[in-house]
């Protein structure tokens, strides 16, 4: 899952939240640095992660696109799988997405001074380019593998990935719902300990 999907699955928390979208960033002592809730959105991320990463209907995705993907298989399919939850918000938040963003925004800047300097640095190009509510537009994903593509060292075809997207889409969005219904389940499981 991707960064809309991450903070989404933190619930109202705004510590788990904080925890959860700043996981990938920790390395080495920072991760020492957070503890409480904070501590428990980093744990989430990981539990996403690794559901994510062994759920029998993400293979299914990664299979039709590992040929032409192959390592990146995996980053395409969490921002497919956030274009799913972007373009069909409606059906799992009552607020709208525009405004969710908004708030999201609102408390990553009210805490600035305790994400790590790579979270800020990119949180600075997220808000720039919109890219959680962009995730439900096509021209914005397009946008957003262009840019992933020119950050790689290596081929990646990463800029075909919206052909793929739109080729599959009605079977990729069925897989989708299928698989987030059950991590939802894992979540709230996972945040009632």
């Amino acid at each position: 899952m991707n960064y809309l999907a991450h903070l989404y699955l933190s619930g109202n928390n705004y510590q788990i939240m904080i925890g959860n979208f700043i996981a990938d960033h920790l390395k080495g002592k920072l991760r020492n640095t957070f503890d409480g809730d904070f501590l428990r959105g980093i744990k989430l991320h990981h539990t996403i992660d690794a559901f994510t990463d062994s759920h029998p209907v993400v293979e299914q995705t990664k299979a039709r696109l590992r040929n032409h993907f192959h390592k990146y298989t995996p980053v395409i399919v969490d921002v497919f799988y956030d274009h799913f939850l972007a373009h069909n918000w409606k059906k799992y938040h009552d607020d709208e997405l525009k405004d969710y963003v908004h708030n999201v925004y609102l408390t990553l800047d009210k805490n600035s001074a305790i994400l790590p300097e790579r979270t800020n640095y990119m949180l600075g190009y997220m808000k720039k380019e919109n890219w959680l509510a962009g995730y439900a537009h096509f021209e914005n994903l397009e946008r957003i593998f262009y840019n992933m593509s020119i950050r790689t060292k290596f081929e990646n075809n990463m800029q075909d990935a919206v052909v793929y997207l739109k080729r599959d889409y009605d079977l990729m969005q069925k897989e989708f719902e299928v698989f987030f219904e059950e991590l939802k389940l894992e979540c709230e499981k996972f945040l009632r300990v």
